[in-house]
């Protein structure tokens, strides 16, 4: 057992090995051994989602259901990179873009090394709100171009924007390590008049 298991890291990030991948600007990407397990948990999770009330019929062919799956696993993979992308996007334009950006079985992490006690509020929010935005303008863009096109002729794209737009507007809720934690809490440190944060959490 370790502590990250709480945030739903299968992997200990402090003592798993980090295998760099390449960079993105001065964000260092990296894998742990377990990303593998990334594609297929992802399609797990959305055979279970086939089975919800009002998903689809108990007699839907097994095929159907994973073809449904797939169109989820797919959709949860970009709608996780692109979540990724946006943080890093607005760390960098925030002048303190994360560490690295490791990718893991599970979630991705946004790994911040140092004391980040000393962050200004503002750059906790530009950093934290790129994730979820990237999400939600995805999906926006998405749902905009389906409106165009007709979005029942095309149910991996309607799957593709609807697992963004939960992406985004999950992120939003204030749990620990997830963005909404630290957007919700510098908030409140805002309207309560303290400008620095006492954040010191290396996914923060």
């Amino acid at each position: 057992m370790h502590s990250y298991l709480k945030y739903a890291f299968l992997d200990d990030l402090d003592s798993v090995r980090h295998v760099g991948i390449g960079r993105l600007g001065r964000v260092r990407l990296a894998v742990t051994p377990t990303v593998w397990l990334q594609p297929p948990l992802f399609f797990a999770l959305g055979v279970a989602l086939t089975f919800l009330p009002g998903r689809l019929p108990l007699g839907t062919a097994l095929a159907m259901r994973g073809a449904d799956a797939l169109a989820f696993t797919i959709a949860g993979l970009l709608a996780n990179l692109l979540h990724g992308l946006g943080h890093i996007v607005s760390g960098t334009l925030a002048g303190s873009p994360m560490d690295e950006l490791l990718f893991t079985a599970t979630r991705d992490a946004n790994i911040y090394r140092g004391d980040q006690s000393g962050v200004r509020g503002r750059t906790h929010v530009a950093r934290a709100a790129g994730g979820p935005l990237a999400n939600l303008l995805a999906a926006g863009l998405l749902f905009a171009l389906l409106q165009v096109i007709g979005g029942g002729s095309h149910p991996t794209l309607t799957r593709i924007a609807g697992v963004n737009l939960a992406f985004g507007l999950g992120s939003l809720v204030p749990l620990p390590s997830v963005d909404g934690e630290v957007l919700w809490r510098e908030l409140w440190r805002a309207l309560r008049g303290n400008g620095a944060s006492g954040s010191r959490s290396s996914l923060d």
